[in-house]
């Protein structure tokens, strides 16, 4: 008949090799947890590498879009510069032949001793 000493080495034997089991379960599990996290973490990596290829790409297409807004607002100023100055000659071209008119020189005949006109004389002072 089995002894008491030798039931407890065999339960023994028994319950270690259930708790090594156990702790094996746990390792490997631990390692799977692992992976699964380094992967996540990979994952995350590249998804923040790509966001910030899409940063950069978006910052440079709002650089040109700002580019492209400058040049516009500068071309309607200067639109708008040209029609005032197409509007200034226009005023000028219509005001010039009455002004003129209004300041049209007094021409004054002159005669010599004899009796023929020589030329005529024009009052150039303003």
């Amino acid at each position: 008949m089995a002894t008491a000493s030798s039931i407890t080495a065999v339960t023994s034997g028994v319950w270690q090799q259930v708790r090594s089991q156990q702790v094996q379960r746990a390792a490997d599990q631990a390692t799977q947890v692992a992976r699964a996290l380094q992967s996540q973490a990979s994952d995350a990596r590249a998804a923040a590498e790509r966001a910030q290829d899409s940063a950069r790409s978006l910052e440079i297409k709002a650089g040109q879009a700002q580019a492209k807004a400058n040049q516009a607002n500068m071309g309607i100023k200067a639109a708008e510069s040209i029609s005032n100055a197409q509007t200034q000659l226009a005023e000028v071209y219509t005001k010039l032949p009455e002004t003129v008119a209004q300041t049209n020189p007094v021409v004054t005949n002159v005669t010599t001793t004899g009796t023929e006109n020589i030329g005529t004389v024009i009052d150039t002072t303003a």
